[in-house]
């Protein structure tokens, strides 16, 4: 009885461990699919959750690590789990797994292709057709759609303004490009889809406009210079003088010798970085070029004056913006 009894608990710690290491590759999740095969099937399953080792989430057949607060990956992943087998991350869901700014809040958005007649709590499902091969991937071991597509999706449900700086945050990552995004929109985007305006009004606009910035600060600056009236800026202009390149300035005007930089303290805290910049200045100033900089504060509390004052720089070299606009 004695030696039945030590094998019966030699068998669950080692069903206990299996669990727990397949656990541990999913972010503290479990599902009966994935344990099948490990020899627990659900009565097992009920076992470990009445014995503490586990506990219910809000899909079937889906349990946690017991203990502890749910990690922001967990919570995405079970509710992808819970969106039925072909289910991903998509909307703010994927640009948060994306890491594409401005999203820092996790919204537990999943795209399912058919209706299941699942409604996990607190997930927002919504249906789509465009989840085949080439266009679902996985990030962090969850199932996401590609990041083309989720700036497309995105589209539907936040600002042309956020929109934009998502799809400047997947240019400076790589994840996308230009000529990707109109495939995409040839693709997929048809008259009435949602998210379909969003990105083409995007595309068209950065038609216009040269290079990509290089962050999420510049994105916000240029987005001011826009609303104030002001033409598109040239993006990430090079400039040179007799003695050679002197820098990339985040956005300009040509015609009128203006280079707006974004002050960041986050980029130019370091002395090398901030003599270099002064410098690169001072060369550019010495040409002939104006370079007002501006802080996150001017740009973000005060983006009138900011508007303004270019506005007033434009208007002193001469040079005829206001027909440009």
């Amino acid at each position: 009885m004695r030696r039945d009894l030590s094998i019966f608990h030699a068998v669950t710690h080692a069903r206990m461990t299996d669990v727990l290491k397949l656990a541990g590759q999913h972010h503290g999740l479990v599902r009966a699919e994935l344990l099948r095969p490990l020899g627990i099937d659900r009565s097992a399953l009920a076992r470990l959750t009445a014995s503490g080792v586990l506990e219910p989430t809000a899909g079937p057949g889906i349990r946690r690590v017991a203990g502890g607060e749910p990690s922001p990956h967990q919570r995405l992943l079970g509710s992808v789990w819970a969106g039925g087998p072909h289910a991903v991350a998509s909307h703010q869901g994927g640009a948060w797994l994306w890491r594409l700014d401005p999203i820092e809040t996790l919204n537990l958005d999943v795209s399912v292709p058919y209706s299941t007649g699942r409604r996990p709590p607190g997930v927002t499902l919504h249906y789509s057709t465009a989840l085949g091969r080439g266009l679902v991937t996985c990030v962090d071991g969850i199932p996401v759609t590609e990041p083309t597509l989720t700036l497309l999706d995105l589209g539907s449900v936040v600002s042309p303004d956020v929109l934009e700086r998502a799809f400047d945050s997947a240019l400076r990552q790589g994840l996308t490009s230009q000529r990707r995004a109109e495939v995409i929109l040839r693709r997929l985007g048809r008259s009435g889809r949602n998210g379909t305006a969003a990105l083409r009004a995007l595309l068209e606009a950065r038609s216009v406009a040269d290079g990509v910035t290089d962050t999420d600060f510049e994105v916000r600056l240029i987005q001011v210079l826009r609303r104030g009236g002001l033409p598109e800026p040239v993006r990430q202009l090079p400039l040179y003088d007799r003695d050679g390149f002197i820098g990339r300035f985040d956005c300009a005007y040509p015609a009128a010798m203006v280079a707006i930089e974004a002050d960041s303290v986050r980029y130019h805290h370091d002395r090398e970085r901030f003599e270099k910049d002064r410098e690169r200045r001072t060369r550019a100033e010495a040409i002939g070029w104006r370079v007002p900089s501006f802080t996150w504060r001017h740009v973000t509390r005060r983006p009138q004056r900011v508007a303004s004052a270019i506005a007033g720089m434009l208007d002193a070299s001469g040079w005829l913006w206001r027909h440009a606009a």
